[in-house]
């Protein structure tokens, strides 16, 4: 039972928040707790720019989403708002090694409500480690807040999950595919688990054999990045859509091979009529596809591109042996 007489619930989702309905919101939520708490609004903001760990005006649209979740949580219990002392920060989990190790992150705190990774979409409980990445130069979009697998340990003990996600970015972006050893490995366990990969209508058009090859040279000499052309990467793609939903398995994979599949056929395409006056035919014009997209994939849903990391010419990777991702 909460001590408050009055709880916070937006309107909407904090997800589906924003813009000038998200800073209102923010207020909303801090003018109730305050008065429900029985506090002043300096106090709540104070604490709430702990949590995390910038004010809502300094902070982007992920970090007020943030706020609210934490005026919410607040709502239901007080404890943590009313006592003395604030709460511990978590402590970094920051993988060994050079090659597999991540930019350091910008912030890092609890999660503090029911939320989805802003890289993966992963559902997070509250009570999970949660953290943002630092802003990105040029043209790529800050991701939101990351779940600790996207925040730490993506690139050291990948998913196949994780792969497609930096297939996607890559291509998103225009550029070849950057994957470490460990990436490749993944790639090259995923088709070589259906010996029916070589027989797939993908396949049959552009065939993987001298992928393959690359990928066990990648692995047997620990390199810290291999790069693979755009259209080996989206044949990759089709070929572990057509094999993995032949094993009737993996429904995350699934859906989100069948995005990727998707949004590229649509900057092929261009079935919205995104004008190129106005958005050229580059990052900008696929970034409009993605807004009109008249039902939200699991891909456009958290926009992009993502910097996704590439590791330094030189590195050395040396994260974990070889033969645990295997």
């Amino acid at each position: 039972m909460t001590l408050f007489d009055v709880g916070f619930r937006p309107q909407a989702s904090p997800d589906t928040l924003r813009g000038t309905a998200l800073i209102r919101t923010v207020q909303e939520g801090i003018t109730t707790v305050a008065s429900a708490a029985g506090i002043s609004e300096t106090r709540v903001r104070e604490r709430l720019a702990y949590m995390v760990g910038i004010t809502a005006e300094a902070g982007d649209e992920h970090d007020r989403r943030q706020a609210v979740r934490q005026l919410m949580a607040w709502s239901l219990e007080p404890a943590s708002l009313l006592a003395r002392k604030k709460p511990r920060k978590p402590v970094s989990q920051r993988p060994k090694g050079v090659a597999c190790r991540l930019p350091r992150h910008a912030r890092v705190t609890w999660a503090c409500h029911q939320m989805v990774c802003g890289l993966c979409a992963d559902p997070v409980p509250p009570g999970e480690l949660v953290g943002r990445m630092p802003t990105p130069a040029f043209y790529y979009q800050p991701m939101g807040w990351l779940c600790t697998q996207c925040l730490y340990l993506r690139r050291a003990q990948p998913r196949l999950r994780d792969v497609l996600l930096r297939i996607f970015h890559h291509v998103f972006v225009g550029s070849g595919i950057g994957l470490n050893c460990y990436e490749c490995a993944v790639v090259l366990r995923s088709i070589e688990a259906d010996l029916a990969a070589s027989n797939t209508v993908a396949w049959k058009i552009d065939p993987l054999d001298g992928v393959l090859i690359r990928l066990r040279t990648s692995i047997r000499e620990e390199k810290h990045t291999t790069w693979l052309s755009v259209a080996d990467g989206l044949t990759i793609v089709a070929v572990l859509r057509e094999t993995i939903a032949g094993r009737g398995s993996g429904e995350q994979e699934i859906a989100l091979l069948d995005a990727i599949m998707q949004h590229v056929e649509e900057w092929r395409t261009n079935p919205y009529r995104v004008e190129a006056r106005r958005f050229g035919t580059g990052i900008r014009y696929r970034q409009e596809t993605l807004n009109r997209v008249p039902r939200d994939t699991v891909l456009s849903a958290l926009g992009g591109p993502f910097d996704l990391h590439q590791c330094e010419p030189g590195s050395e990777v040396s994260s974990a042996p070889m033969d645990q991702v295997m």
